[in-house]
């Protein structure tokens, strides 16, 4: 037999027996202890039986640490693993005795370290000193186990490059190429670097010969492709009609804009008319053929055919096409129409005051979406139309308009700011002027000339509006009314003669307050006006009416809640409170009605 210390041996067998301290009696109630009952020898043999197996299966991963402490002791195969002179009790005896042996000193453990070999092998130091159960053990110079986590990484780093992966990466750089390819192109086709969006006026910068101007590019329509142009002529048409009505679901769905320029003919014109029609369109689209109508005295513009290549029709890419269309026509000086006619559903208007053309019926221009501007730097229009009628639906109407027979200004939901001159009426068959502007949401201010010559011929004035305000300074003839349902007026008002007889001037808001200022007569000043019937009402705002020292008449009215004060030289009070306001101002027959339920009211005499 081999001479070695069996307390090493005793100590690897008491470290993991029941007689380490595990299992000391604890200070618990006593009465919630019921003590077994004897047994028999078989049933201890199978309660040892199943403890046995019980720590065998908990303790399997302890066997190795248990091998390698063996091989580090040189325990040979004949050492005892325990005790045999002192057994230690069974848990049955040891809980009913309550008696426990002293438990085995502990050997101390040399930090666990891996084998290179085999990662499940632990060696511990024998040298170690005694740790409690209390708190977890503290290990020096563990090195890493290595196993099924560096087994996991190295799949992972191979999944990276697996096929799937691979395949959207591919379709990653494609989009990527394809989006540079198109922010390059934008920025490519940029029209502001173009000459093309050169900012000319065609008013002031006219052709020494009939060219085609370059058709407006709107920003958000970056992109341009190709262009044509058509050029047609009329040697003397007794009317001219120019008619845009392009659908803009025709071929496929356009943005169409542009304008049409009605400008003086330059001097090597031979003709009277000739018309230039410009086409641009957004890429990727092309223009195949050019259409459009030409009749002896018409001229319709169309939408020119265009090519749509495979790839957008295929991908639906660039479905909108972005089309501008410019028009041009140069009108020589001194012709002479019966009719004029410019209809447009999409494109602006614009013409030249400077115009020197004679319309003897009249003027018809329909806008749908587009706007029109008639501006000069000179203060007479040369355009001479015995009636002129506008007619706009969502554009707005600006610049200078002759009066001659009729001028008619209607918005339905732009705004009407213009110039008026009056012109000499027609000495074969002379009419009253009239002027007539209305608008169902945007303002209107309309300029008459106050301070220059006016002609001498009966005037009639009209203006209504909805939900805007008016403003401006109106010529008095015949007969005035300005209605306003919601928005304020603010005018002045020049009687063109102080006592031609009966006159009639109204003023009419809702919810808006009117300023009213009435000048001196332009003819006949100092003479009393005696036969001027006015009258303003509103419902909700302030009445302030201003009126010349020649007016003479009676002034009447009355309001709900409102305060009622008028000033001036020569005025009687007649009434005053709640039956009404009388007051009168010399011995003239002209009267002044006013009318307020929860406003002010305001009038001076002179």
């Amino acid at each position: 037999m081999d001479n070695h210390d069996d307390s090493d041996a005793a100590s690897f067998a008491d470290e993991y027996s029941p007689t380490d301290g595990y299992f000391n009696r604890r200070d618990h109630p006593q009465d919630l202890y019921v003590e077994s009952p004897p047994t028999s020898a078989s049933d201890k043999k199978a309660t040892e039986a199943a403890q046995e197996a019980a720590e065998q299966s908990s303790s399997r991963g302890q066997g190795q640490i248990l091998r390698a402490r063996e091989s580090q002791s040189h325990i040979s195969e004949r050492t005892p693993l325990l005790d045999t002179r002192h057994p230690p009790p069974t848990y049955d005896d040891a809980i009913a005795t309550g008696s426990h042996p002293p438990a085995a000193e502990r050997v101390p453990q040399e930090p666990i370290s891996c084998s290179p070999l085999r990662s499940e092998l632990f060696v511990v130091d024998g040298n170690r000193p005694p740790e409690s159960m209390g708190g977890p053990r503290e290990y020096e110079d563990v090195e890493p186990v290595r196993g099924y986590r560096d087994l996991r990484r190295r799949r992972d780093f191979s999944t990276l490059f697996s096929f799937k992966n691979l395949v959207k990466v591919l379709c990653f750089l494609g989009i990527v190429t394809m989006a540079s390819w198109v922010v390059g192109v934008i920025l490519g086709s940029d029209p502001r670097n173009t000459p093309d969006n050169e900012n000319s006026d065609p008013f002031t910068d006219l052709p020494k010969a009939p060219k085609v101007l370059p058709p407006p590019w709107p920003e958000s329509c970056a992109l341009r492709s190709s262009s044509g142009s058509a050029t047609v002529a009329y040697t003397n048409p007794d009317e001219f009609r120019l008619i845009e009505l392009i659908d803009k679901y025709d071929q496929i769905e356009s943005r169409v804009n542009g304008r049409i320029n009605i400008l003086p003919a330059p001097k090597e014109q031979q003709v009277a008319i000739t018309a230039d029609i410009s086409y641009t369109v957004s890429k990727p689209f092309s223009i195949k053929q050019l259409d459009h109508v030409k009749t002896p005295t018409e001229l319709y513009i169309q939408l020119p055919t265009l090519t749509n290549p495979y790839f957008a029709r295929r991908w639906n890419i660039f479905s909108k096409a972005c089309i501008s269309i410019t028009s041009t026509v140069y009108i020589a000086p001194e012709t002479t129409l019966k009719n004029l006619e410019i209809t447009s559903a999409n494109l602006d208007l614009r013409i030249d005051p400077k115009l020197a053309m004679v319309v003897v019926n009249s003027t018809d221009i329909k806008l749908t979406s587009g706007h029109l501007s008639s501006r000069s730097n000179t203060a007479i229009s040369s355009f001479r139309s015995r009636k002129t009628r506008i007619d706009l639906s969502s554009g707005s109407v600006s610049g200078k308009y002759s009066l001659l027979d009729l001028l008619s200004v209607k918005t339905q939901s732009g705004s009407i700011n213009i110039d008026v001159e009056p012109k000499e009426a027609d000495e074969d068959d002379p009419q009253p002027a009239e002027f007539s502007a209305s608008s169902n949401s945007g303002s209107i201010r309309v300029m008459f000339p106050t301070d220059s010559t006016i002609p001498d011929r009966e005037y009639h004035t009209t203006i209504n509006e909805k939900d805007g305000s008016v403003s401006g300074s109106l010529i008095h003839g015949t007969s005035t009314s300005i209605t306003s349902y919601s928005g304020s007026i603010s005018v002045d008002i020049l009687p063109f003669e102080a006592d031609p007889g009966r006159t009639t001037l109204r003023t009419s808001s809702h919810s808006g307050s009117q300023a009213v200022n009435i000048l001196t007569p332009f003819k006949d000043a100092g003479t009393p006006m005696k036969h001027l019937q006015s009258s303003h009402k509103s419902k909700s705002g302030q009445l302030s009416m201003s009126y010349p020292k020649e007016w003479e008449g009676e002034i009447k009215g009355s309001v709900s809640s409102g305060s009622v004060k008028v000033i001036g030289e020569d005025i009687d009070t007649i009434r005053e409170g709640k039956g009404g306001y009388l007051y009168e101002k010399g011995n003239g027959e002209s009267s002044m009605d006013f009318e307020s339920n929860s406003g002010s009211v305001r009038i001076r005499i002179g």
